[in-house]
């Protein structure tokens, strides 16, 4: 998908056993149907376009909610913080935040960092 040009249509005509072997190369079987399945909702639901909302791309298989705040931080622009697991654990270690949900230690990294929210796009992810 990352081929310029090339959209989620191009992984459609394929049956899914092609995908499942090609992704479980590298290593995931289970990433495979999820791109599958992300692939049809994107040509179904949201005319082949990645959607701009936090909740829509949550709601995508395969999607978490760090991957959807990358997405938002470097394809659209939006000022985000993707929290990681190391993130999370190192939030909580150092008290900066308590460590009940990864979107709690999102909230609490933002007010503590203010000037380290990802607003574009960025090399290091």
């Amino acid at each position: 998908m990352r081929s310029a040009g090339r959209g989620v249509q191009h992984l459609l005509p394929q049956p899914r056993i092609v995908l499942v072997e090609k992704r479980a190369r590298h290593g995931s079987v289970p990433r495979s149907r999820a791109i599958s399945g992300l692939s049809r909702i994107l040509l179904d639901e949201h005319g082949g376009e990645v959607p701009e909302s936090l909740e829509e791309l949550e709601r995508l298989p395969g999607v978490g909610h760090k991957t959807a705040s990358v997405v938002m931080a470097q394809a659209f622009g939006h000022p985000m913080f993707p929290v990681d697991t190391h993130i999370h654990r190192c939030a909580w270690r150092w008290g900066f935040s308590n460590g009940s949900s990864v979107e709690r230690t999102e909230r609490d990294c933002k007010k503590a960092f203010p000037d380290a929210v990802v607003e574009t796009s960025n090399d290091g992810y």
